[in-house]
């Protein structure tokens, strides 16, 4: 060892090492405060009442996504102008749905939101292949109604499954790149 590196070697020697007060611990067993368990039971009975109203809320979104997708059929040479609200909404289905109880929301709202980011990164806009790209977007709108129609909470079954790889297919067909990557 060189002279720099055993001084280096000794000062790291002199560090202190301390551990932060746990403010939250401290906090919840002052007088009036709540166990960890309390919290976490409290939390879960908050997520348990927003689920209650989930499906509207899910159904808000999906009108919504509705909404945009309509609007790029009515308007294929400005398609990629609703993109950013269109992967907005979808990010927001995605992020809620499976806390909720409805992961087959998530996974055609993540399916939507990778094909839109996927497009993206290949530099390739929605009117580049409106025949392709606007059907697939269509499609995947028309998952997200059929699983509200059926309140589809938790993984589905055979006939979910079907639909979630017909929209793996589509999205390949619109984004061939993307399947060979």
């Amino acid at each position: 060892m060189s002279g720099e590196e055993k001084k280096v070697v000794g000062e790291a020697a002199k560090a202190d090492v301390f551990t932060p007060p746990n403010l939250l611990k401290v906090r919840a067993s002052a007088p009036g405060g709540k166990t960890m368990d309390e919290m976490v039971e409290a939390g879960t009975q908050v997520i348990a009442g927003a689920a209650k109203n989930y499906a509207e809320v899910a159904m808000a979104d999906v009108n919504e996504i509705d909404g945009i997708a309509a609007a790029m059929r009515k308007a294929p040479d400005q398609a990629d102008h609703f993109r950013p609200e269109l992967m907005r909404v979808g990010l927001n289905l995605k992020g809620q749905a499976g806390t909720m109880g409805y992961p087959l929301l998530t996974e055609v709202a993540t399916s939507l939101t990778d094909f839109l980011d996927d497009m993206r990164k290949a530099n390739r806009k929605l009117s580049d292949d409106p025949k392709t790209a606007l059907p697939a977007v269509q499609l995947h709108v028309e998952a997200l109604r059929l699983l509200m129609a059926k309140d589809a909470r938790g993984k589905g079954g055979p006939t979910e499954r079907a639909l979630i790889d017909g929209l793996k297919r589509i999205v390949a067909k619109a984004l061939p790149e993307k399947g060979a990557a």
